[in-house]
């Protein structure tokens, strides 16, 4: 992850864990724990890019992937875009990233 902050200072990061259908009820309860753990370490004072949400899903039992969807969904309608002029603006409310239609090119 140091890596992320180093070439791409601005991303965003989501992490991730998976085979959430492989934990019993022990591991479920010891998830807030972790989740605690994994922030505490990942500071962006110990040169680690700031985490935007951590969460667990299962690609077995689907379970957690609507959420993992949401939120990917909410820190896309939020990102920035890059001028002409190679300035990185907030966006604005008349120019959404997200839904803009590409025009794409047959040759």
């Amino acid at each position: 992850m140091v890596l992320f902050q180093t070439h791409a200072p601005k991303s965003h990061v989501i992490v991730v864990g998976t085979f959430l259908d492989c934990l019993n009820e022990t591991g479920r309860s010891n998830l807030n724990m972790l989740r605690a753990e994994i922030c505490s370490m990942c500071k962006p004072r110990n040169g680690y890019p700031q985490i935007d949400f951590l969460t667990e899903v299962s690609s077995k039992t689907k379970e957690g992937i609507n959420k993992l969807r949401e939120i990917i969904y909410s820190i896309a309608t939020g990102l920035s875009y890059r001028t002409s002029a190679g300035v990185w603006e907030t966006k604005r409310q008349d120019d959404k990233i997200v839904g803009r239609k590409v025009v794409s090119v047959i040759y």
